[in-house]
């Protein structure tokens, strides 16, 4: 039997590629991928450890380094080393960055409000209510993911197991 959880989580799966390529097709006068739209989204409320925005996003920092890279070099993000703990490396907007990343995001508002224009006025309100719980949901369940991984984090390092020290 398919539950009503069943069917949301089928819809979610189905509809969230197909949304995320009509909202990237309307951004074509931003040559940045989807991937480093996610970068700048993840530092749009201020300058971020580089660890701090590969965990949000979910990549290694080797990969969130390739991301960084092309953006650096376009002047759209800032890289500077913490001056407080000298290893860390902190990622910021630069000011060309955060109007790009503010173009982008009237571009893709403007191009979701035309989609849900045409829907009835109570499927757009249950939409965002919808969307909003929804949005309330992942943080919390990132939350506790983040809170697990520190936790095996913490019991690998109490019984000796981790990251292997390269010889020097």
């Amino acid at each position: 039997m398919t539950t009503s959880a069943d069917r949301a989580a089928a819809e979610i799966v189905r509809v969230l590629p197909r949304l995320l390529r009509f909202l990237h097709a309307g951004l074509q006068d931003y040559p940045l991928t989807l991937h480093q739209l996610r970068v700048l989204d993840a530092i749009a409320d201020g300058d971020r450890s580089a660890g701090e925005v590969a965990a949000e996003l979910g990549i290694r920092p080797p990969t969130l380094t390739g991301l960084a890279d092309p953006l650096h070099q376009k002047g759209l993000i800032s890289r500077e080393r913490d001056p407080t703990a000298w290893r860390v490396v902190r990622l910021g907007l630069t000011p060309a960055g955060r109007d790009v990343y503010e173009a982008v995001l009237a571009v893709t508002r403007r191009q979701a409000r035309n989609l849900v224009v045409h829907l009835a006025q109570s499927d757009q309100v249950g939409l965002s209510r919808a969307l909003a719980a929804l949005n309330e949901e992942v943080d919390r369940a990132s939350a506790h993911a983040g809170s697990r991984a520190r936790d095996q984090t913490q019991r690998s390092a109490s019984k000796g197991v981790g990251p292997r020290k390269r010889a020097g």
